[in-house]
């Protein structure tokens, strides 16, 4: 029996397996529809999609068939919409001034800064151990919720 790697996105065949499974390339394609969406109608489904990104994005792990899209496009993207998503939560908060003080929305916007760095990561191949990150770890990944205020 020959000695494989330790982690299952650096072996060729478990990559090779993943990359033939119909389910997988369907997942792939819906991560990346969902990131072309519009994030002032869609922020949260496009967190969900980036997360996607930053858990499953590494090299060998994350093949897209066909070559319709590379890794660091989707990081890119991802991080993009997040941006965006963030400039849409910091206008709404300038003249609010209770949201502003709210440390659940504090929480929120690290929150967001935290994806986007993990993503710029993904982008520039670094190793990332989503385990220990802070706030953003596996733990409370998707505890922190914040819903827009009324107007």
């Amino acid at each position: 029996m020959e000695t494989q790697s330790l982690v299952p996105w650096k072996d060729s065949t478990a990559s090779e397996w993943l990359g033939k499974q119909e389910a997988w390339q369907r997942l792939l394609q819906y991560v990346c529809a969902t990131l072309e969406s519009d994030p002032r109608k869609y922020p949260n489904q496009i967190r969900a999609a980036a997360s996607l990104v930053i858990m499953l994005g590494r090299e060998g792990f994350w093949s897209i068939a066909h070559g319709q899209r590379d890794r660091e496009h989707l990081a890119s993207l991802a991080k993009r919409q997040l941006a965006q998503i963030k400039q849409m939560y910091s206008i709404e908060s300038r003249g609010n001034p209770t949201l502003l003080g709210d440390p659940a929305y504090k929480k929120f916007m690290q929150t967001l800064d935290e994806e986007m760095r993990l993503l710029e990561a993904r982008m520039n191949g670094e190793e990332i151990n989503l385990a220990d990150e802070a706030p953003s770890s596996w733990g409370d990944f998707w505890n922190v919720t914040f819903q827009k205020a009324q107007s």
